[in-house]
């Protein structure tokens, strides 16, 4: 990792498979598929889930959905917030008011706090507040699961609601703060960029910061936004656009990390040599120990093996450098087509992305996005968006997420074929557990 310089920013408190048409693959590496964004009865919808994640203790899922019949009532006509319970099917619309009205407009983007009491999401909904903010614009909202109490997030310290969009929540480890990205001019004094910053916003005291400044906490003169918060609560990192955050920065979108203790701002995304990625570098995540990084570039000089300029996903030690391909097959090649979406296992061990590629296992056929998971150690990789009798996917699956354990997981698809019954021709959320 590639030190810039110190940082002065006070007051930073973070406390084989063959073709779907018939024969099936003679070991599939997933024990069993649920579909989640289903009614409690078990009957199908026919509308778009997307943006799964499952709770901390693995018994909830948390989606957002434009199907109005998951749920009686639901007659909004936009993207709800919705939560099921796997044990007993119940799913309940969690996208309210404190005082149980349903939200007039689309949200998005559901995240569990780290104790799962609670959920983070962003909404175009303007009677949540109480009117207080009539521009059609999106909002973070935290919802409390156990008293139903929703709090608006992206507002001032005084409780002045933002004048732009704000959007992507992230938990502190601690829950007690979020992290998120807004146009937003009026969170702080002096925000007169322009572009998307990097706020943090305490939820007990109200107080909210701007994390995405320059060395000598000036003004960034590009646009930041995917923030991430380290799970040892004093690092977060960023992918920004902007070109004064270093001297001599010469491509689009870079990928930053702020590290507390040491009180320095690090360029990630950079090779094993410390050169600047040759192209833009984008959703960040960090490893369990936060000792790692994995993101996605179609950058070419980022490791020695030919990449075709396609989107891959990198590996980044923050203590060494080292930069490894993750989206190769066992062998060492390059995926052939673009990968996305990468995140680590509880434990760290493998990463679970998502990729069009066909050359990461043998018998990829279907042409399809489908969900790998790379073990780090081995490079052994597998294709997981399969059904459990291992036929292949017949369309594409997406937004992977792993469960509080490395052999349960979570996606999108638009697949028929992962679970028998689904005959609604559009995306769906499902659980599988891994053998």
């Amino acid at each position: 990792m590639q030190a810039i310089s110190a940082a002065a920013r006070a007051g930073l408190v973070l406390s084989f498979l063959v073709s779907s048409c018939g024969i099936v693959a003679a070991a599939s590496p997933v024990a069993s598929v649920v579909r989640v964004s289903t009614k409690a009865n078990g009957g199908q919808v026919f509308a778009e889930s997307q943006s799964p994640k499952i709770s901390p203790d693995g018994k909830q899922v948390v989606f957002s959905s434009l199907a109005s019949n998951l749920v009686a009532g639901d007659t909004n006509g936009r993207s709800d917030i919705f939560l099921k319970t796997l044990s007993n099917n119940a799913i309940k619309l969690i996208s309210t008011s404190s005082a149980g009205v349903k939200g007039n407009n689309s949200s998005y983007g559901p995240v569990f706090s780290p104790d799962g009491k609670k959920v983070a999401f962003y909404s175009f909904a303007r009677n949540f507040d109480g009117g207080k903010n009539p521009l059609f614009i999106e909002d973070v909202y935290v919802k409390d699961l156990v008293s139903g109490k929703l709090t608006l997030v992206s507002k001032s310290k005084s409780g002045v609601p933002g004048n732009d969009d704000s959007i992507y929540p992230v938990f502190t480890p601690d829950g007690k703060s979020i992290l998120f990205q807004s146009k937003a001019s009026n969170l702080v004094p002096n925000d007169t960029n322009g572009v998307s910053d990097i706020f943090i916003k305490s939820l007990t005291t109200g107080s909210i910061s701007r994390l995405s400044t320059t060395l000598a906490d000036g003004q960034l003169n590009g646009p930041s936004f995917q923030v991430r918060m380290a799970p040892s609560g004093v690092r977060f990192m960023y992918s920004s656009q902007a070109s004064n955050l270093f001297n001599g920065d010469t491509s689009g979108t870079d990928i930053f990390l702020y590290d507390g203790p040491s009180d320095n701002l690090y360029l990630v995304s950079s090779n094993s040599a410390g050169q600047q990625a040759n192209s833009d570098c984008n959703l960040p995540e960090f490893s369990p120990d936060s000792n790692w990084v994995v993101f996605e570039s179609n950058s070419t000089n980022l490791v020695s093996t030919p990449t075709g300029g396609m989107h891959q996903i990198f590996l980044k030690s923050l203590t060494t450098g080292k930069v490894t391909l993750i989206s190769a097959s066992k062998t060492g090649a390059a995926g052939n087509a673009n990968s996305d979406h990468a995140r680590f296992s509880p434990d760290g061990k493998s990463v679970i992305f998502e990729s069009v590629s066909s050359n990461l296992v043998a018998g990829d056929s279907n042409q399809k996005t489908d969900i790998f998971i790379k073990t780090i150690s081995t490079g052994a990789i597998t294709r997981v968006s399969v059904a459990a009798s291992g036929l292949q996917s017949n369309d594409h699956s997406s937004n992977p997420m792993f469960g509080p354990n490395a052999k349960m997981i979570a996606y999108a698809s638009k697949a028929t074929k992962l679970v028998s019954g689904d005959s609604n021709s559009v995306q769906d959320v499902f659980v599988a557990k891994l053998k």
